[in-house]
């Protein structure tokens, strides 16, 4: 008895804090529909130098994308009123790499995992360049280490 009374008290937490993709889909939504025409860009934090500080994702990044990998980001474009295109930029899989760093969802996993379109995150900067030739309008939403370093994939940028 006491045991499923503690095993039930260790899952609450988890399924209270569970957020499912549509959640972060209506954040998405939610922060576009009080935009203008243009593009949202949010950055994800970067991975530490140091193998043993623990990875940390941004919290703005997070809250509009439920992804926890380090050095992503999400660019979406709003044209004519409503969403034209999400695109997620991830890091690729390196299985050879993912010893060190941990599981990677990758280009091809990041659509099955959240519902929008992948990209390599170094593909980013000429995405943006594009978009930024167009003369869109861009709104960037990203964390900035000391000294205003750039952190994650706004050292692209």
């Amino acid at each position: 008895m006491i045991r499923r009374l503690v095993s039930s008290l260790l899952l609450v937490p988890a399924l209270l804090h569970a957020q499912s993709q549509q959640e972060f889909a209506a954040r998405r939504a939610a922060v576009v529909a009080d935009m203008p025409d243009g593009v949202l860009v949010a950055l994800g934090a970067h991975e530490p130098a140091q193998d043993y500080v623990s990875f940390v994702q941004s919290p703005s990044f997070y809250y509009l994308t439920g992804f926890k990998e380090p050095d992503a980001a999400l660019v979406v474009v709003k044209q004519g009123g409503r969403v034209a295109s999400s695109t997620m930029f991830v890091q690729p899989r390196l299985p050879s790499r993912e010893v060190w760093t941990g599981g990677r969802v990758g280009v091809e996993g990041i659509a099955k995992l959240t519902g929008m379109n992948g990209r390599n995150v170094e593909e980013l900067p000429k995405v943006l360049d594009s978009l930024a030739t167009a003369g869109v309008a861009m709104s960037v939403v990203g964390e900035f280490g000391e000294g205003g370093e750039a952190n994650g994939a706004a050292r692209l940028l």
